[in-house]
């Protein structure tokens, strides 16, 4: 299983009881030669994505190497910024073998969710996560099979989070939600 929360301000993962936490920033690398390497240095710790034809760099400073994403709301989960910054998060969770096959279960916004139109854009855009994904993220492979998507609210997580430990059993004292 795979769990993605697209948040605005940060982009969370859990594969397997692994979770990984980074900041949605994204943008597209400049090359400009030898002033770039002080770019790098200011960069350092960003992560560098690379899938379909696209190249990001991705997570704090990552606006040092290039041009900054400005769109990253939700109606726009599958795009190629959003899916760069939920490729880095799952590397960051996952050794680069393949995983094969998962179900991926995407938290949604509650107020997205109220609004019917809205929700159900977001939520048919969601089909395109059901493939295979190729991907490079620091010149390393991953690849795994989305099969199964399954849709949440946001605050299903947080209760998750509360109700299982590290071990993914339930926490002492937790009788159930």
């Amino acid at each position: 299983v795979i769990a993605l929360d697209c948040g605005f301000g940060s982009t969370k993962v859990s594969v397997n009881g692994k979770v990984a936490l980074i900041q949605t920033a994204v943008s597209r690398p400049n090359d400009i030669g030898m002033a770039g390497i002080g770019m790098k240095t200011a960069a350092k710790g960003t992560h560098s994505v690379s899938f379909g034809g696209f190249d990001f760099c991705v997570g704090p400073y990552s606006w040092y190497r290039g041009t900054p994403a400005s769109s990253m709301d939700y109606s726009s989960i599958v795009s190629p910024e959003r899916m760069a910054v939920f490729y880095t998060a799952y590397a960051l969770t996952t050794p680069p073998e393949q995983l094969g096959d998962a179900t991926m279960v995407i938290g949604l916004p509650v107020p997205l969710l109220r609004d019917e139109t809205q929700a159900q854009m977001v939520i048919d855009s969601l089909r395109a996560m059901k493939r295979e994904h190729k991907f490079t993220v620091d010149d390393i492979n991953y690849s795994f099979n989305v099969t199964n998507i399954k849709k949440t609210a946001q605050p299903d997580g947080a209760y998750v989070n509360w109700f299982l430990g590290d071990d993914l059993k339930p926490r002492i004292g937790c009788k159930g939600a």
